[in-house]
């Protein structure tokens, strides 16, 4: 009953995982015999085995075959097969990373800028609402941080 528990509380596998495999199975038709292949309908029995928690903004750009194939990500092949595309999953890391830290910066040296020129208090204080709302939804959006680790990293 415990494993049974334990493998339910794993997260389910994405739709993109299991379209890759069933695009591999595909291509390489003989490689093992159909009905072993049939698991792919059972969507709900699927699980990870290694799980790994993605930023939502990285969800969305793996979303483009273009943003997956980028020439940047890219490894050396290990097989001579050309349908299979081998991609480094630290380089996607860093450069989402980067993208959060531009973001980040952007949001804490703009507001500060904006205020030095802004003379009216009630403007000054929607100026920084407008910024406290931005840099909570660009911290949610951006990493996989949880609701209340957002709400503190924008109160610090």
């Amino acid at each position: 009953m415990i494993q049974h528990t334990q493998l339910r509380s794993r997260p389910k596998v994405s739709k993109q995982d299991v379209q890759s495999v069933a695009n591999w199975f595909r291509n390489h038709q003989n490689a093992i015999h159909p009905e072993e292949t049939q698991y792919l309908d059972e969507r709900s029995d699927l699980f990870a085995m290694v799980p790994k928690d993605k930023a939502p903004l990285r969800r969305l750009l793996e979303k483009s075959s273009r943003f997956r194939r980028w020439s940047l990500w890219r490894k050396m092949p290990k097989s001579q097969d050309a349908s299979v595309i081998y991609t480094s999953d630290q380089k996607v890391e860093l450069f989402i990373g980067l993208i959060n830290t531009t973001l980040g910066l952007a949001m804490l040296v703009a507001p500060l800028w904006i205020l030095a020129f802004v003379e009216n208090k009630v403007y000054r204080l929607v100026i920084i609402t407008m910024f406290l709302i931005c840099f909570l939804s660009v911290v949610t959006f951006t990493t996989v941080a949880r609701p209340f680790e957002s709400l503190g990293a924008t109160a610090a």
